[in-house]
């Protein structure tokens, strides 16, 4: 049987900020400070922005990520920025107008991006990219003023998955697993401390699907079985008693289910059967009125089976259940898109135009 089609295509949750498309629409709500949403100044002059509104006219976006202050999106493959401190103004070369965007390169086949920090890395024509806006940055890339460049990594067209922690990286080839970057609490997973400035593989098997990467922390998925390795300090590693893991390691290993998971700051969610599970440093995240907390079990946030994305914000989460958005959590900033600023504790119903 042929798959539906979902409306809602990409998801994306930052701090105070939220993202998706629908039907080719991209819509943002939450903090406007600066202009981060992307709304243009006139909606601009609006600090905080309660429900979803729309950015441009535009129905060709295929994809949006944000974190720490920038986001960046792609449309009709080509990859376009935005945000207050954005690191790939440097790599383009501007220009970088006021609650406008900017087209990073010429390129037009680009398919995913992850930003991490004062990286970013991304994937075009299925080839592996990155750049910096930090002169003294090197991993992956060349020392100096070349390093705010937008570098190719490797020459290889296999690649398909990317995730940018902050000063680490995880990437999938051809089905096979490789990190780079830095090393501190073993968050390569090479089971040593050594810095990378290339891509290496980290795990012998093939199979890879998925990856996510945070702080100290990295995560992947291989046959539906949960990886996790790097920094244990809020119970970001589930089952792992250990603080620090430098090799990979299967969480919650009696389970062969899980689809993805998004990780922020100390707290991860994860979809597996069709529910979400939580766990880490947020109680707010936890979803069930709040039932779950700092905790090396994981808890379902509800009691539905059905749920298909997940995006994991600082303080707020967004998701997509049956083609429709949810989102739960801190409200402060408008950031849930659900008119008012009262948080929720449990899953809420977000309606896009």
């Amino acid at each position: 049987m042929e798959e539906t089609k979902r409306s809602i295509s990409c998801i994306s949750a930052n701090r105070g900020r939220s993202f998706a498309i629908k039907n080719g629409r991209l819509y943002a709500w939450g903090d406007n400070w600066g202009c981060k949403l992307g709304l243009g100044t006139e909606l601009g002059r609006s600090p905080y922005i309660s429900t979803p509104q729309p950015i441009g006219n535009r129905s060709d976006w295929e994809m949006v990520f944000s974190r720490d202050g920038q986001t960046l999106g792609i449309r009709a493959g080509e990859l376009w920025a935005w945000g207050t401190f954005n690191s790939t103004r440097h790599a383009s070369g501007g220009p970088f107008p006021l609650g406008g965007m900017f087209r990073v390169s010429d390129r037009s086949d680009w398919e995913k991006v992850s930003i991490g920090g004062s990286f970013t890395v991304a994937l075009a024509g299925g080839r592996l990219f990155q750049w910096a806006n930090r002169d003294t940055e090197r991993f992956g890339l060349k020392h100096g003023p070349a390093s705010r460049s937008i570098l190719q990594i490797d020459e290889s067209p296999l690649w398909s998955e990317i995730a940018a922690g902050r000063g680490h990286f995880l990437a999938i080839k051809d089905g096979r697993l490789f990190a780079w970057g830095r090393n501190s609490f073993g968050r390569l997973g090479t089971g040593d401390s050594a810095d990378r400035d290339k891509p290496v593989q980290i795990h012998s098997e093939s199979g890879w699907t998925h990856v996510a990467a945070e702080d100290n922390q990295s995560f992947a998925i291989r046959n539906g079985e949960l990886y996790s390795w790097g920094r244990n300090n809020s119970a970001q590693l589930l089952d792992c008693k250990r603080r620090v893991l430098a090799r990979p390691e299967k969480t919650n290993a009696n389970r062969r289910d899980f689809l993805k998971i998004s990780v922020e700051k100390e707290h991860c969610l994860a979809i597996a059967n069709g529910s979400i599970f939580s766990w880490g440093g947020k109680e707010a995240l936890s979803g069930a009125g709040g039932r779950g907390s700092t905790s090396m079990k994981a808890v379902r946030v509800d009691d539905s089976f059905d749920w298909e994305d997940v995006s994991c914000g600082v303080f707020h989460a967004i998701a997509v259940r049956d083609d429709r958005l949810f989102s739960w959590g801190d409200n402060s900033e408008g950031q849930l898109g659900v008119g008012d600023f009262n948080s929720r504790m449990v899953p809420t119903e977000v309606f896009l135009p």
